[in-house]
């Protein structure tokens, strides 16, 4: 294809039926012909894949909706994948990113390592490993949005639960119930400095 552009791609996967969307995957990378192999591989887990051929185009998009996964390339005009990748994680920190090299040297590695980089796989790639990795990133993503929303479910509850206990004559339980609360919300806070780096 010599005219690519971003597109969206949606493979059908039969599963008890009706194609059922297991999550969304952007891909960023300067070759067409990989974004749309990548896409093909990657959609064909049921993912809802959203290709890009212009990293300025994807940071957009991803500022108007989350994906559970970015796969990028490293080397690509104008920008490379570590620093999209520090672009992406001031915006949503709890996103894997999968970076896909024909070449990374040793520097690139350990900076990619220490900017969060959810894994990184070279060219050219193996499918298997590329669908491994994009499984293991989307079911960690999903994890970590599932475990947000019920944190702040309870934060938003915490002062009902502790009154509620109260008057059930369990202060002991309610004191622990908020302090746990108040933990896990800490290391949620300490967790995002972290990867916000």
């Amino acid at each position: 294809m010599s005219d690519f552009g971003d597109f969206e791609r949606m493979v059908d996967v039969p599963m008890g039926g009706e194609a059922e969307v297991q999550g969304t995957v952007f891909v960023v990378d300067d070759e067409p012909e990989i974004v749309e192999i990548l896409s093909d591989l990657v959609g064909s887990l049921g993912y809802r894949v959203t290709g890009f051929t212009d990293p300025k185009s994807m940071i957009e998009a991803f500022r108007l909706g989350t994906p559970d996964l970015v796969l990028t390339d490293h080397k690509m005009p104008g920008t490379t994948g570590l620093e999209l990748l520090g672009i992406l994680r001031k915006i949503n920190p709890d996103v894997p990113v999968v970076m896909i090299s024909g070449y990374l040297d040793r520097q690139d590695l350990i900076q990619a390592i220490s900017a969060g980089v959810f894994a990184v796989i070279e060219k050219p790639f193996d499918s298997d490993r590329v669908l491994q990795v994009c499984k293991n990133a989307v079911a960690f993503s999903q994890a970590a949005k599932l475990l947000n929303r019920s944190l702040n479910l309870l934060l938003f509850h915490c002062d009902d639960i502790q009154t509620f206990l109260v008057s059930q004559g369990k202060g002991d339980l309610a004191r622990t119930v908020h302090a746990e609360i108040q933990y896990l919300a800490e290391q949620r806070r300490k967790l995002q400095n972290i990867e916000r780096g």
